[in-house]
């Protein structure tokens, strides 16, 4: 039999936001490069990943982990991070022709700041394909193009479409514009994620048989793997797996046998009687270990594996008991409503009644103990809405306390840092009592015809001398303020109200729907 060469190449594939929140998805990137610097580090034969065709993730790490952007350049100036050459991972039908090029354009110029971008034009996942990317790739300088959907090969698992209108028996292809242009266009056989299936023969061998002619379940075949091999696993490939396992490369539920439970133990100090696998929570270290019963003695965390178990969720319980002192029954706590409680003072800019109202937010925050980094957001959005109300703080200022919340080892310690903060702020810059005053009738009375004569009128003042005092110290004119007034409750009334778009006109203060129109588009693009 011949001998066959498979080249395997490692790559993400990461929707900034899908089936869950920005943020999370936000923390599983962070997650994702931590992990693959300490792959880069400890292990030499891992060559290189893809980055999915997108520098974005770059920015988006930078936010969270700003410490590290010397060893990101490292690893792309190596060629372990290869970058671009688009901006973002698009949609072909959803955007339109612009959008297409700019992405290209941003994405070129993005990747020559890093590095050199490598000529690939990439659609893993777009729901289609439109006949200008061969034009678009060649005016780009690109000769192949890679994609995932929209043509059936055959003798493949790829149910794009139902019916043979489109199959092929190649993966390579010429791909041919409108106008003529052509790249080599590759297609993902079984979709992006086809190197999954490299492990075929050896499962084979180990009597899976079904596993090439039906669609993959993971669980089962993971199942059938480790019934038919655990005689054979010796000790150390024993704590090989535990390392993947705690490190989050294998899921926990590949552990389990049939007939014995097993249980995930964790302690903040090594112990001396198990095999232990470090892992970093925050800025501390945890030492993980396995069991098949409960100990007798107390430990920091304990939980026993079922097949629903991940290890991001045991990580994530770990850190709220750490941060708040204990682990809610149900983890699914937001923190919207806690910043909608506190808003009211954010628009008025009266930082002493949010100073009061922050301990009570505390307080049922401690209750309901939501993700950590869900807490940490919250906070560092509340100190930007003040910074934003006072346009003329120091942003460096700003730049500091996201690194002390971030630091924040306990919910008291982030609330103490921000009191802080916020006196700072207020012995340094507040509102006159009369700009206080026009704040508060703004937010009382939007939705009535206010005028600046008006107000100054009410609180017997030079209309002139009281425009120059709003300016001057919120950066904005009477109107401004109003106008963001109104604008932010229409936003408000179109997410969560069912009315049409002329009665949010008038509810929030507007008389002329064109004019409304106008000043939406100046706020919201």
């Amino acid at each position: 039999m011949a001998k066959e060469t498979v080249h395997v190449l490692s790559h993400s594939h990461w929707d900034r936001e899908w089936y869950l929140p920005v943020e999370e998805h936000r923390m599983r990137l962070v997650e994702l490069f931590d992990d693959l610097f300490e792959l880069f580090e400890t292990d030499p034969e891992f060559k290189s990943v893809h980055l999915d065709g997108q520098t974005i993730v770059l920015e988006d790490y930078l936010e969270i982990r700003p410490q590290n952007r010397d060893k990101l350049k490292k690893y792309i100036d190596e060629g372990r991070l290869v970058i671009g050459s688009f901006y973002i991972l698009q949609d072909a039908y959803l955007i339109t022709g612009e959008a297409h090029v700019r992405n290209a354009l941003i994405g070129h110029i993005d990747s020559q700041k890093w590095g050199k971008a490598p000529k690939i034009g990439y659609y893993p996942d777009t729901f289609g394909n439109v006949g200008q990317v061969p034009q678009l790739m060649q005016q780009a300088g690109i000769d192949v193009s890679l994609f995932g959907r929209g043509v059936k090969p055959v003798g493949f698992d790829n149910q794009v479409l139902s019916d043979d209108k489109f199959q092929s028996s190649f993966s390579e292809m010429n791909w041919q514009g409108a106008d003529g242009s052509q790249v080599l266009g590759i297609l993902f056989a079984n979709w992006y994620s086809n190197g999954n299936e490299i492990p075929a023969k050896k499962a084979i061998s180990l009597g899976a048989l079904d596993y090439l002619v039906k669609p993959i379940n993971k669980k089962e075949l993971a199942q059938i793997l480790l019934r038919v091999s655990t005689e054979e696993m010796n000790q150390e490939n024993q704590h090989q797996r535990w390392r993947e396992v705690v490190r989050g490369r294998e899921e926990l539920a590949t552990l389990l046998t049939v007939d014995q439970p097993l249980y995930l133990l964790a302690e903040a100090a090594p112990v001396t009687d198990q095999f232990t696998i470090e892992r970093m929570i925050g800025q501390q270290s945890f030492y993980f270990y396995f069991l098949p019963q409960l100990p007798h003695q107390s430990v920091f965390f304990v939980e026993e594996i079922d097949a629903t178990s991940r290890m991001d969720v045991v990580v994530d319980k770990i850190e709220r008991k750490l941060f708040y002192g204990h682990i809610p029954k149900k983890l699914q706590a937001t923190t919207r409503a806690f910043y909608q409680e506190l808003l009211p003072h954010l628009e008025s800019g009266q930082v002493h009644r949010l100073e009061q109202a922050l301990p009570d937010i505390v307080e049922k925050l401690q209750s309901a103990a939501p993700a950590v980094y869900l807490t940490k957001q919250l906070f560092n959005q509340i100190m930007t809405d003040v910074y934003h109300r006072f346009k003329q703080l120091e942003r460096s200022r700003l730049e500091d306390y996201f690194q002390k919340i971030e630091s924040s080892q306990d919910l008291q310690t982030l609330l103490t840092v921000t009191l802080s903060h916020l006196l700072d702020i207020r012995e340094r810059h507040q509102y006159s009592h009369h700009v206080e005053e026009v704040l508060d009738i703004i937010k009382r009375e939007y939705q009535t015809e206010l005028t600046l004569k008006e107000v100054s009128d009410r609180l017997f003042l030079n209309t002139v001398y009281l425009g120059q005092i709003i300016k001057k110290e919120t950066g904005a004119t009477f109107a401004e303020l109003l106008n963001r007034k109104r604008i932010k409750m229409a936003q408000q009334l179109l997410v969560t109200g069912d009315y049409g778009i002329e009665e949010i006109c008038f509810r929030v203060g507007y008389t002329n729907i064109g004019y409304f129109y106008k000043i939406f588009k100046r706020f919201c693009g």
